[in-house]
């Protein structure tokens, strides 16, 4: 991991000059912190980058330095996902700091990405913003290597969950029918089971007592949060099967499906200010990771964490 300290109070131009790059995104930073009128911290993980244990220290170290407790704090969130205990840990370090969590999503919010944007009070998106399922990725270990499955598609496939009848018509996943054919270590299955509670749990519990907690009364609130969590974690009852559904870990969700659900997401047209502000700095982050893309990114006013992925 690799930590990038500011310049001294007054910056030579040539010292500038070598990191203008980390000065426009700092600036950015800055106008959307104005604006918001709280802190804000980009956590940007490249392709091949999912949240993962170091990255709860890089977390804790990027709000360090914040002098705004008890305001609000803008997560910029890219991620195809990642450790869902990770994600737990984030919550609770932003809740205790932050009266107020908001995740921006200019472009993807996957799997654990989704889930850390149901413990916020509310969600931005934009055109190109993608939300995901949260069953878990699982760790199997197959054929001397460990590949990463659906927590449902893996259960399906062993016959321990129902598929649902749509399922037929979708071609499975080589990796998991090749697995049930030959081998499953023991005890994998409950460990499978276990973590798809939990991130079940995790799910109605974010969604109840923060993304949902203006709902009243309590029992419409608790309503909401498990329609929700059955749909993100794709056991939503067969009868309630429509064009939005998901079947697969890497199905796309969009902002209006989720608002359809009951999510509070402020959807902003391109050319407003302040998401102008937002798909800049996501932009910037883009180009320059295009030569190496497999890097995870914590960005602040004050600090630069990089890591390789």
């Amino acid at each position: 991991m690799k930590k990038t300290k500011e310049s001294p109070a007054t910056p030579s131009p040539r010292y500038r000059a070598e990191r203008s790059d980390r000065y426009l995104r700092k600036e950015l930073i800055a106008q959307i912190e104005e604006e918001l009128g709280g802190g804000c911290v980009v956590t940007y993980f490249g392709n091949g980058g999912f949240i993962d244990s170091p990255d709860v220290g890089c977390f804790v170290e990027s709000l360090a330095w914040f002098d705004r407790r008890g305001k609000e704090l803008l997560i910029i969130l890219e991620t195809p996902g990642g450790d869902p205990q990770v994600v737990r840990n984030w919550v609770e370090i932003a809740r205790e700091r932050f009266k107020r969590l908001i995740v921006a999503v200019p472009g993807r919010a996957k799997s654990a990405g989704t889930l850390l944007c149901l413990a916020a009070d509310e969600v931005w998106a934009g055109p190109g913003s993608e939300f995901g399922p949260i069953d878990p990725q699982v760790p199997v270990p197959f054929q001397g290597q460990v590949v990463r499955v659906s927590a449902i598609q893996f259960l399906q496939e062993l016959g321990v969950l129902e598929p649902h009848p749509d399922l037929k018509q979708i071609q499975a996943n080589r990796d998991l029918v090749a697995l049930r054919q030959n081998y499953t270590p023991p005890g994998l299955v409950s460990k499978v089971m276990l973590s798809l509670r939990a991130t079940y749990d995790m799910a109605i519990d974010y969604l109840y007592r923060y993304h949902l907690r203006e709902v009243q009364p309590a029992i419409k609130r608790a309503a909401q949060a498990f329609e929700l969590a059955n749909f993100l974690t794709m056991i939503e009852p067969p009868q309630r099967a429509s064009r939005d559904r998901v079947y697969l870990h890497s199905d796309y969700i969009s902002p209006k499906a989720l608002s359809q659900r009951g999510m509070k997401i402020k959807y902003y047209r391109f050319r407003e200010e302040l998401w102008k502000l937002i798909y800049q700095l996501y932009a910037h982050y883009q180009v320059a990771l295009g030569e190496s893309p497999n890097c995870v990114i914590f960005e602040s006013r004050d600090l630069l964490y990089t890591r390789p992925a």
